[in-house]
């Protein structure tokens, strides 16, 4: 045999066994990207998911703070026209008794009357401030992904 043919039969079976190495490493590329790529995409998905739910948590969150918020604007108002419906009785005593009682009886109940009208309003506005302050803690403790 011709060592010029030995050398094109070596040559052609490296070339085919080149190609062969090649085509393989090709597909094992392949694998590789889809299973990453499997991999990536549910990775995402379940970050997707995990964001959908804390989002949904932080909405049934909002809503229950929004909820509250309006009952603690309520009993505000409630406490406020309570303390309104005091200072007006304490009014009305003092109309009728403006008269017929002496100075020091008058000059008392007015003491009363301001001290009440200062007091409720402070207290009012002091609750209410308790009350969104302890709101706004809870949204964010229940809004927040656990």
């Amino acid at each position: 045999m011709n060592p010029w043919m030995i050398l094109a039969v070596v040559l052609a079976f490296a070339a085919g066994a080149g190609v062969g190495e090649w085509d393989g490493a090709k597909r094992a590329n392949q694998r590789w990207e889809a299973t990453t790529s499997k991999k990536h995409a549910a990775e995402v998905s379940s970050a997707r998911i995990r964001e959908v739910k804390m989002f949904r948590n932080m909405e049934v969150a909002y809503r229950a703070n929004q909820l509250e918020n309006q009952k603690n604007r309520a009993a505000a108002l409630a406490a406020h026209r309570a303390a309104r419906g005091l200072r007006d009785d304490l009014a009305a005593i003092k109309r009728r008794l403006s008269g017929a009682t002496g100075a020091a009886c008058h000059a008392a109940l007015n003491t009363c009357h301001a001290i009440l009208g200062d007091c409720g309003e402070r207290y009012r506005s002091m609750a209410q401030a308790a009350d969104d302050h302890a709101a706004d803690a809870r949204l964010c403790f229940d809004g927040w992904p656990q």
